[in-house]
């Protein structure tokens, strides 16, 4: 609950700060953080076994290199 109003507050605020990419980053940011947050306790109680095709590892790696890669290039 303490993580939902702390990002509540810092997106209302980046808000009224004219600040949208502080907001929409705020939202996500806490978005993604309950979402693993609850599939980490999920899987402490019941665990489950995953195996994701290697392909959907590979283009998650690359979904995450690119964006430094642009980053580093336009620097």
């Amino acid at each position: 609950m303490r993580e939902r109003l702390e990002s509540t507050a810092a997106g209302v605020a980046a808000t009224l700060d004219d600040l949208p990419g502080t907001a929409l980053g705020t939202s996500f940011g806490a978005t993604i953080f309950l979402v693993t947050v609850g599939l980490g306790v999920a899987a402490l109680i019941a665990p489950f076994e995953l195996r994701p095709p290697t392909a959907m590892l590979g283009a998650g790696a690359v979904a995450t290199v690119l964006p430094g890669v642009r980053w580093a290039s336009c620097r």
